[in-house]
Formats: C-alpha cells, structure tokens, sequence
C-alpha cells in the first residue's frame, strides 16, 4: 500500500533526524567498521568533518597539559649553569637564569605547543583533503571537495587514540611520549635527504598505518573510478603528504647545521 504524502515526509524527516544523530556513532564505526562507514561519510552531501577535527583538538591539548608539569620538572631537575659561566658577569648570569625560568613558563609550556599542535592538525587536514582532491580530479573523479574534507577528517580518528594512549602513558607512568621507533633508525645528520627522510619516518607509526587503511577504504568509495586507479592516486597523495611533513625536520637540522658551523649569530 503507497504512503500518502504526509507518510513520505515524515519518513524523510525520520531519515534525516537519524543521519544527524548518527554522526557521533561513526567515531567507533570508522575504526572498526571502516567499510560500512566510510561509506556512508562520502554520501554526505554537507561538511560533517568538524566531529573527528574537534575530538583530535581536544585530546591534543589535553596531552599538553598532562605533560607540561612532567617537562617542567625535568627542566629543573636538569637545570644547570654553562661551562664557561664563570667567566660571565652577574648581569649575564641573571640573563641566563631568567631565560630558563622563561622556558618553564606557562607561555612555553601550555601556550605555543597548543597552538603549534592545533595549527598542525587543521594544517595537515586542509592541506591532504586539498590533495586528494586535486588528485582525484586529475584522475576523473568527479567527487567536490567537501567530500575529500570529510573523508580525509574522519579518517584521522585513529590518531586520536594515539592522543588517549599518551595521557594513559603519562598518568600511569608519568612518562613523556617519545617519537616513533621508525625515525630514531637515522641519527643526526646534515644530510637534506636524509633528514627529509627522517621527518618522514616520524610520522609513521601504529595509528598512522591505520589513518591509511581507512584512506583507502574510503578513498575507493569517493573517487567513482576505476578501483585500481583510485588505489595509486590515494597512495601518491599519501606520499606526497609525507614529503610535506618531512619538510620541517629537513629544515630543522639544517638550521641546526649551520648553528653548529659558526652561523648562530643571524638565528
């Protein structure tokens, strides 16, 4: 028997009202149910990208927080005064001492890693959701970009629970988290590429090897084109990405490089 039109639109409305109540419910189905849900994320014809963008802030700073008392206290703890100190004058020495009690205020230790932390996330979201969708448009996708926004968002959870294991790791053990395993396989160098390499290997761990299952689960689903096409352009978007994030470590030894040659002065 047909629905009238007040059936129908009820219906709709039903449809729509559970759609909305059921992004929050993608946040565990992301992670565990990547297939069902990535599809049902590339569907969306509006921005539903904010839910996983808030919840990775959230932690983020969250993590800043637990740990600025631990770094404070290693500060202090390895606080000590230069060899060559004793040939400074008092001014000098009072100089030092205040730069170091700057170093442990609540300016360097709550204010500018969270928002180093938060201009990285929006940064890297903005920055990989563009280049995926350039890339599938290059390839023939027709997908608009807030799709690729949306995916690339929810996609990132995984690096949430990195977040929830680092306040685990710190109020349990009262650790700080170190880098990952994969970057300490090259040391200091003054190498370009291999410090871009280094910065690579820092980005990948557990997590980010999940973020890149589900990118590929759902980039399959996004782009509308043949499945084996969509896998490479996925996989060079990925690569191109790890470029750019490697970038900062290249720059940083280098810096460092030449403030080890004598250099320091325009730095």
């Amino acid at each position: 028997m047909p629905m009238n039109k007040s059936e129908t639109v009820m219906t709709n409305e039903t449809i729509k009202q559970d759609d909305t109540n059921n992004h929050w419910a993608w946040v565990p189905g992301v992670l565990f149910k990547p297939r069902s849900t990535t599809q049902k994320i590339v569907r969306q014809e509006k921005a539903v990208w904010h839910i996983p963008l808030i919840i990775l802030s959230i932690l983020s700073i969250l993590v800043i927080i637990a740990a600025a008392p631990i770094k404070r206290e290693n500060a202090q703890m390895g606080a000590s005064m230069p060899e060559d100190s004793q040939w400074w004058s008092e001014e000098q020495i009072a100089k030092y001492q205040e730069a170091q009690q700057n170093m442990t205020s609540g300016t360097f230790m709550y204010l500018f890693p969270a928002i180093s932390k938060l201009i990285g996330i929006w940064f890297n979201w903005l920055v990989f959701s563009s280049v995926l969708y350039l890339a599938l448009t290059l390839a023939g996708s027709r997908a608009p970009r807030l799709k690729s926004s949306n995916l690339v968002a929810w996609a990132m959870l995984p690096l949430a629970l990195r977040h929830i294991v680092e306040l685990i790791l710190i109020f349990s053990r009262r650790q700080l988290p170190s880098g990952t395993a994969l970057a300490s396989l090259i040391g200091e160098t003054k190498s370009m590429g291999l410090s871009l390499v280094k910065g690579m290997l820092g980005q990948i761990d557990a997590y980010w090897l999940w973020f890149v299952i589900i990118l590929f689960i759902g980039g399959v689903y996004l782009a509308g084109i043949k499945r084996s096409k969509a896998l490479w352009v996925v996989a060079l978007v990925i690569l191109i990405m790890l470029v750019i994030q490697g970038v900062p470590t290249m720059i940083s030894q280098y810096l460092n490089s030449l403030s080890g040659s004598g250099f320091n002065m325009y730095f």
